[in-house]
């Protein structure tokens, strides 16, 4: 994978212009703010998945993400509490200061959890 900075997500119309038509987002993604609750309609990212601020509160059918999945909390706290269909992280999954209560259908990470 080469590396390219990563697409800010604000909304799920941000979201759906980076989907391509088999359910896959070929970028990395950071998720910010409070509108976009659900990784809806995606079911793989090929870079990195972050959330900066955001209330995100399910990953969806969301089922692998190419590299880093991680969560930066500053002023708003992310709602999420499972990782729902989420199978693979090929890189670290940080999830420091969340209150994840169940990790779903989690098989593998392929660095640091």
């Amino acid at each position: 994978m080469s590396y390219s900075d990563p697409k800010d997500v604000y909304t799920t119309e941000d979201l759906m212009r980076l989907v391509k038509s088999d359910g896959t987002i070929h970028t990395s993604v950071t998720i910010r703010g409070e509108y976009l609750r659900e990784i809806s309609g995606v079911e793989k990212i090929s870079g990195s998945l972050g959330s900066v601020d955001s209330k995100l509160e399910s990953f969806g059918s969301l089922k692998e993400v190419g590299g880093d999945v991680w969560f930066s909390i500053h002023t708003v706290e992310p709602l999420i509490k499972e990782l729902g269909q989420l199978k693979t992280v090929g890189g670290d999954l940080r999830l420091n200061d969340l209150n994840i209560r169940s990790l779903g259908g989690l098989r593998r990470v392929g660095g640091n959890l």
